[in-house]
């Protein structure tokens, strides 16, 4: 919320946020390294690593400090490549694509998954078909809110959202 109130239009504060972010990541890193390191032989390699590990399951406390440090320098690198690129188609798409982020979302669970459970290759699948078939959601999703985005300014959720909103 306090990053969406900043002016990151601003160079100093987006330097000042990079700085803090990879920072931040990097010293959660190194303490969750440390403390695993250094608690193996009181507790044992599995529980030191569930407890000082910076992975999403089961997210602690050094998880959530490595991932905002880590979402501020994304964030930071991300406003300089659209600003640097912004009449780049590529650029241009991606941007329309993260305008439609909620309907994106819903589409991945009932049209993604939906279709992987039609096709009844929900589980035990290669890896090659995993990434063949992420791509070609991901190269839909961006054709879908490129083509959509012409005609509208709003996705089909966002814009069922705004109505149920007001």
């Amino acid at each position: 919320m306090i990053i969406g109130r900043l002016d990151l239009h601003n160079r100093i504060i987006r330097k000042r946020l990079l700085f803090l972010g990879i920072t931040t990541t990097i010293l959660t890193e190194l303490l969750s390294e440390g403390l695993t390191y250094y608690f193996i032989p009181y507790i044992g390699k599995e529980a030191a690593t569930f407890l000082f590990n910076t992975g999403p399951i089961l997210p602690n406390l050094l998880y959530i400090l490595s991932a905002t440090g880590s979402v501020f320098s994304i964030l930071i690198i991300c406003l300089y490549i659209t600003e640097k690129f912004e009449n780049n188609w590529f650029v241009t798409s991606i941007v329309q694509t993260g305008q439609l982020t909620l309907t994106h979302y819903v589409s991945h669970v009932f049209i993604g998954i939906g279709t992987l459970i039609l096709l009844n290759r929900m589980e035990h699948q290669t890896l090659l078909f995993v990434l063949l078939f992420a791509t070609a959601f991901f190269i839909f999703s961006i054709l879908f809110s490129v083509l959509w985005r012409k005609k509208f300014s709003r996705g089909p959720i966002e814009w069922i959202m705004r109505k149920l909103a007001s």
